[in-house]
């Protein structure tokens, strides 16, 4: 059984089970994300993991939208303290 284990397969399985879980249980929703989290922890392979996530558009993007909303807070918060 195990010899034919494909993790795209179950990655798919879990993502499915996660869109029919998101609107029924927050509990449900929740633990399919950790098994899908320790699922891509456990497969190994962190360097070609790691280089894929830095050098993705949506990860750079992430991080510069990231970048101006804390310094918009910052921006505001200083606003509101100094009135």
């Amino acid at each position: 059984m195990f010899e034919t284990f494909n993790l795209n397969r179950a990655y798919q399985f879990l993502l499915v089970l996660l869109a029919f879980l998101l609107p029924l249980t927050v509990f449900g929703a929740n633990l399919i994300i950790v098994i899908i989290v320790l699922i891509w922890l456990l497969s190994g392979d962190y360097a070609t993991k790691f280089r894929k996530t830095v050098n993705s558009i949506l990860f750079k993007k992430n991080i510069l939208s990231t970048t101006y909303l804390l310094s918009y807070w910052r921006y505001q918060l200083q606003r509101y303290i100094r009135t």
